[in-house]
């Protein structure tokens, strides 16, 4: 089995006013990984990507699902937001799926993703994708309370990781330090083959 680049995301915080200092390329590999749970029912959640560039660009993106591909321009030194399917939130621990997405474009872009709930904003700059390797070091922290909200039960905010395969057989070994919400426990490891545009997300 052949070891390939992989992409891990994990969330982190960003300033918009900081957009320009973010990574420029024109090929990305990105997901939404799972944001905090609904606050009461009904509250909707706003997926969006925010692209900028330098010069006048065009490009494609391309969900995994099979759903059709959306276009984009932006025009030079300006912004451009696309909203995205809030079905391709990825709510599982342990289980691949086809909800990455794959962002072309014909010159250098800086791209962001932010993933937005009433109270829950989770944003992080996208890596081009001749930037990724092999190895990754996740850090994590310890689940923060749990509580029953609306109609999903009972559950705290869990550390999260998502691996995304940019290759077909894609071997990938994840070291675990401590237990998953899947029920491996910690000091295992697990080990999968993603083919080009799986994801996996690991909850813990």
């Amino acid at each position: 089995m052949i070891r390939r680049p992989i992409l891990i995301l994990f969330l982190s915080f960003l300033a918009f006013s900081a957009r320009a200092q973010g990574y420029q390329g024109h090929d990305f590999w990105i997901c939404f990984p799972e944001n905090a749970l609904h606050e009461e029912t009904g509250v909707p959640l706003q997926q969006t990507l925010h692209i900028t560039s330098d010069s006048r660009t065009t490009g494609t993106i391309q969900p995994m699902d099979d759903t059709a591909k959306i276009p984009f321009s932006v025009e030079s030194g300006s912004e451009i937001s696309v909203d995205i399917d809030s079905a391709l939130e990825i709510m599982s621990s342990g289980e691949i799926e086809r909800k990455s997405i794959h962002i072309t474009s014909d010159h250098d872009i800086t791209l962001y993703a932010v993933s937005h709930r009433k109270a829950s904003t989770d944003s992080y700059a996208a890596i081009p994708t001749p930037m990724l390797g092999m190895e990754y070091v996740v850090a994590g922290y310890t689940t923060l309370g749990y509580t029953t909200i609306g109609d999903v039960g009972s559950r705290g905010f869990t550390t999260q990781a998502e691996i995304i395969a940019t290759e077909d057989n894609t071997l990938v070994i994840a070291h675990l330090t401590a237990a998953t919400l899947d029920g491996v426990p910690a000091g295992r490891s697990v080990m999968i083959v993603l083919n080009r545009g799986d994801v996996f997300q690991l909850q813990g």
